[in-house]
């Protein structure tokens, strides 16, 4: 049915050793895990990016990593490394399932959406030279012959740190940096997609939540991105069924199709077609599946 994505053996042991450090932390990597195929993170991952410039494609949409900057990238999400600058260089945290979940890593799990929207954040020198240090630590402990629930507690405590720095200095950012009203209205209406596109796929109900109009709503965005309302939300149930599609191959297309709003399957294939400019199963059958990370968080119904 579908290639097994296999990652750079040195990757593979250090993903081994995961579920019992809890953290691991990758000081100066050059590259990533796999090139030249879709795959996912089998853990949740924070890159912190200290040298050079890396491209990647992240759930469809490509994304420049530059220097100073900080991504948080969980485990539901599709990833495909483009290319590189020779002097690339980061520091990368891995970290379990167990830990990621923690309730005290509250600050993230708090600005989920915002992680989940936009992974990456750029910070000053010294922004990062502290969570770098954060993770200098975490290394440290995570490393040491403790007694499990010890070495837990101590890699919680350190990620909660760890998240409620990067989150400060996030908004920090957006304090130097304001948004204009157009993006925060986007940013506003985005949200709103991410949590009700399995039911509502109509720019009224969006305008109704955003207390204006369908055209004003419409040439707000449009001033702000170049693209309409409607685009916008086509385009997020478009990538959210390529996801699918691609990698998961237990699931029909008339389920697939229901999971982004659609009741019938014919329904969803037109649409699908409209803008892939191939059906569903014709789109399937072109790409490799990628065999899907059944983590602890699908377990636990927390789907990113």
């Amino acid at each position: 049915m579908g290639t097994q994505v296999r990652f750079d053996s040195r990757f593979e042991k250090i993903f081994q050793t995961v579920p019992q450090r809890g953290i691991v932390v990758l000081d100066s990597i050059h590259s990533f895990p796999i090139y030249n195929e879709d795959f996912y993170l089998p853990y949740m991952c924070i890159l912190i990016n200290t040298r050079g410039i890396a491209r990647i494609r992240y759930d469809n949409q490509n994304l420049t990593f530059h220097p100073n900057e900080v991504a948080v990238i969980g485990t539901k999400h599709l990833l495909h490394a483009l290319d590189q600058n020779p002097d690339y260089t980061a520091t990368v945290i891995v970290i379990s399932d167990e830990l990621s979940l923690s309730a005290r890593v509250s600050a993230y799990r708090h600005d989920y959406q915002k992680y989940h929207d936009t992974p990456c954040s750029i910070h000053t020198e010294d922004q990062v030279k502290q969570l770098i240090e954060v993770t200098r630590v975490m290394n440290t402990v995570s490393s040491q012959e403790l007694a499990l629930e010890h070495r837990t507690e101590a890699c919680v405590s350190l990620l909660h740190v760890f998240f409620e720095l990067l989150t400060t200095f996030r908004a920090d950012q957006e304090r130097s940096h304001p948004a204009s009203r157009g993006t925060l209205m986007f940013n506003e209406f985005m949200d709103l997609v991410a949590s009700n596109y399995m039911i509502h796929h109509d720019v009224q109900f969006y305008a109704k939540q955003m207390h204006m109009t369908p055209k004003y709503l419409s040439k707000i965005i449009s001033d702000a991105t170049g693209k309409g309302a409607f685009a916008w939300i086509s385009e997020y149930i478009i990538n959210k069924a390529i996801t699918l599609l691609r990698t998961r191959p237990d699931l029909t297309i008339h389920k697939i199709g229901m999971m982004v709003g659609f009741d019938e399957q014919p329904s969803f294939t037109r649409f699908f077609k409209r803008y892939a400019k191939a059906s569903p199963r014709d789109y399937r059958d072109n790409q490799n599946y990628i065999p899907q990370n059944i983590s602890v968080m699908e377990r636990r119904g927390i789907v990113e």
